[in-house]
């Protein structure tokens, strides 16, 4: 699934306020930014409560889809890899360029995927 809004759904594991800078966590929801995290995917677009679904607006503004050499984590940085596709491994010659928004489990799996800004 892709996502041209430029906004999009997570469970946050916090109480937040509407502006506040998150990040990707590893349950697949968001947790707040920190001076460490660079900038973040984006920010709160209204308050919410811990475990709450909460709606983010991207930095990124949009997500895509894109198919994978195999196995993915949610959060995963992705790599450029042969035949157009993206892989969870890095090489000395490619730097991470989108970030997985879904879980994959085999090569050849479609996942949506947003891209890496400067900073995240």
């Amino acid at each position: 699934m892709q996502n041209t809004t430029g906004f999009r759904s997570f469970v946050a594991s916090f109480a937040g306020v509407k502006g506040q800078r998150v990040k990707l966590n590893s349950s697949g929801g968001v947790d707040l930014a920190d001076a460490t995290n660079g900038t973040g995917i984006g920010t709160l677009e209204n308050d919410c409560a811990a475990g709450e679904v909460v709606t983010v607006n991207l930095f990124a503004a949009r997500t895509y889809e894109a198919t994978v050499t195999g196995a993915v984590a949610f959060g995963a940085l992705l790599y450029p890899a042969a035949n157009g596709l993206l892989s969870p491994t890095s090489t000395a010659s490619n730097t991470a360029s989108f970030r997985a928004l879904e879980a994959a489990t085999a090569a050849g799996d479609l996942i949506e995927v947003m891209p890496i800004l400067p900073g995240q």
